[in-house]
């Protein structure tokens, strides 16, 4: 395409073609020299940005297209706002939970803002106050439960007690001291042990003193101590360790003795032995909970005590080479819960127990608490080198009988020999063999104390009894504590087979300045059961002592119409002229089952005279009362 083109010299307008586009070229007018240019190739126009359109009511940019503003929902033909709930309709999730934070912030703030105005012009009088405590009459109850004469009003003062725990405590110990100045009879002391168990629960948490006064003024009754020594021990008063550690021991002893018997004595011995050892059982397990309490704040202390023993207990009838008081004491520290599968704790507490006895006690005491260990733990043996040690470091200056025991313990511990023979027995041990050991520990030290000779080999103490007497002697205790006990020791007075015994001939003395009624009701049941005509004398002493309470009288009268039906003549005239009063048999002393047993030894044919004979002074529903009484008694007995 032809270019128009300007000369710059004479400024005339001339045409160029396209093949001569930037070459030089003459100017046909001026001749002058010129450069014809290259075409321009004009540059595509810029497309031109679509015109920005804006909300009217909010200002915001909005797409060409939009119909309606989202950010104030306009309409953008009308110019109108959208209604409310179209509006609503539009909102996003984002937009609702700012609503609902902003309004939750909003509420949230009014609300503690009215909370703080009520707090600084609430009326001092609207503030809520703990109604004040109801008082506890601890005395009347107390009164109540040391004034109870049989089983049943005891069990519901103790449940009215009870909740209030440490409340009562005090109380309850004024009570028992007071009672301790009444004249001491079967019911008293039944109630006077109830409130000493009590006393036991609920006492550690009380201020203490006045509790630990009147345990110890308990004491002074012999049948009071044991069960105020295990009280004490319950309360964690550790001054009763002692005394509460010998009561222990000495229920160990009875019990290794009673063991001794059952291995020699006759096989038709063995109920009254099963029986005592019964008793002694749970004597023994009464006192062991109160050591276990006081083993919980010092268990060494609990323990050196209980061990203290041990070496004197080797002379014990029964007691071989201590074994018996070693696992009554490994038993003692295992845990109180019981359980009849197998549990690490079982072995692990006697072992970290019997171990800080080790190091903590007398050297003979800890030799003892070795030997105790490793009776029923011999798989540890850091622990016995450890008192092997501690002992005979404890050799140099001893005296001579507690070198004899500490080489001894050594020699078994350790699995050593000083000598040339084994030891069975501490006394057995010579000087020379003590001078090994004190070798062995590295001391240098000669053997013996001041020339003093080694004594020589114990003598036996006890007196051996038979089972038949220990149990005997056990269950005339278990009579004098009160109406409750008496059912269940006669039970075991007929399974031990004892039968009638001059201990009872004794307690059937009509001349008895202060009888215990418990204790002659269960004489006069088993004279009755054991058909014992010896004591008609005393039985017809009984049915004239007008001084005595009715119902001993019509008791001991029953005994005489017993015996009477087994030898088939009826020469007291029984049940003629028997007079019961219902009151005194429901209350439990002695209740109707004493008297049931009675008529029962008779046989059928004392049930069939109670019924058929008629008599003014009894009454039907007594009558049936005591058949019934009767029947249910030969139910338990058999023929």
């Amino acid at each position: 395409m032809p270019l128009k083109i300007r000369c710059p010299h004479c400024r005339r307008v001339l045409i160029a073609e396209d093949d001569v586009a930037g070459q030089t070229k003459a100017c046909p007018a001026c001749g002058r020299v010129l450069n014809v240019p290259l075409p321009t190739i004009p540059e595509p126009a810029e497309p031109q940005a679509p015109p920005r359109l804006a909300c009217p009511h909010c200002g915001i940019e909005v797409a060409p297209a939009a119909a309606v503003c989202h950010q104030c929902y306009t309409d953008l033909i009308t110019g109108r706002r959208l209604p409310l709930r179209q509006r609503w309709r539009r909102y996003s999730w984002r937009r609702w939970g700012a609503v609902g934070i902003t309004a939750g912030l909003l509420i949230g703030g009014v609300l503690l803002g009215l909370h703080f105005r009520r707090l600084r012009t609430v009326s001092p009088e609207l503030v809520y106050r703990p109604p004040p405590p109801v008082a506890v009459p601890a005395a009347e109850l107390a009164a109540e439960l040391l004034g109870a004469r049989d089983e049943t009003g005891r069990r519901a003062a103790i449940a009215r007690l009870e909740p209030h725990g440490a409340a009562i405590a005090d109380a309850l110990a004024e009570a028992l001291v007071e009672s301790l100045r009444a004249v001491p009879d079967a019911a008293r002391t039944g109630s006077q042990l109830a409130a000493i168990d009590l006393l036991g629960r609920c006492g550690a948490t009380a201020d203490g003193a006045g509790v630990r006064a009147a345990l110890s003024a308990c004491e002074s009754q012999p049948a009071l101590r044991a069960a105020a020594l295990r009280a004490r021990g319950l309360i964690g008063d550790a001054a009763a360790l002692e005394a509460l550690a010998a009561v222990w021991v000495g229920e160990v002893r009875r019990a290794a003795f009673l063991a001794r018997l059952e291995r020699v004595s006759p096989s038709g011995d063995k109920d009254a032995r099963r029986v005592a050892s019964d008793i002694v059982r749970r004597a023994q397990a009464r006192a062991g909970d109160g050591l276990r309490a006081l083993a919980v704040d010092s268990a060494p202390a609990v323990f050196s005590a209980v061990l203290a023993p041990y070496w004197e207990s080797w002379s014990w009838l029964g007691h071989t080479r201590g074994d018996a008081l070693a696992d009554a004491v490994f038993e003692l520290a295992r845990p109180a819960e019981g359980s009849l599968d197998f549990r690490a704790d079982d072995v692990r507490r006697p072992r970290d127990v019997l171990r800080r006895v080790g190091q903590l006690a007398a050297p003979e005491t800890r030799a003892a608490a070795g030997l105790a260990l490793l009776r029923r733990g011999p798989q540890y043996q850091s622990v016995y080198a450890e008192i092997s040690a501690a002992l005979g470091a404890a050799l140099a200056g001893a005296p001579p009988a507690t070198q004899q025991r500490l080489t001894w313990s050594i020699a078994v511990l350790r699995g050593k020999l000083f000598g040339n023979v084994a030891r069975d027995h501490p006394l057995d041990v010579s000087a020379s063999e003590v001078a090994e050991a004190l070798a062995w520990a590295g001391v240098d030290s000669p053997a013996g104390s001041g020339g003093v000779a080694y004594p020589e080999m114990p003598i036996l103490t006890w007196r051996a009894r038979t089972g038949r007497a220990e149990a005997e002697r056990a269950l005339l205790a278990e009579f004098a504590r009160g109406w409750p006990a008496v059912p269940a020791a006669l039970d075991r007075w007929r399974a031990a087979g004892l039968g009638s015994s001059p201990a009872v001939h004794a307690l059937l003395d009509p001349g008895q300045r202060t009888p215990q009624y418990p204790a002659v009701a269960a004489a006069l049941v088993i004279a009755a059961e054991a058909g014992d005509r010896a004591v008609r004398p005393q039985l017809e002493l009984w049915v004239e002592a007008v001084d005595q309470p009715a119902w001993l009288r019509a008791m001991a009268y029953t005994v005489l119409g017993s015996l009477d039906a087994r030898a088939g003549a009826w020469d007291s005239g029984w049940p003629a002229g028997l007079t019961l009063d219902p009151a005194a048999l429901e209350s439990g002393a002695p209740g109707w089952d004493l008297f049931g047993r009675i008529i029962a030894a008779g046989g059928p044919a004392a049930v069939r005279r109670l019924e058929e004979t008629k008599s003014a002074s009894l009454s039907t529903e007594v009558r049936s009362r005591l058949v019934q009484a009767a029947r249910r008694a030969a139910e338990r007995t058999g023929p």
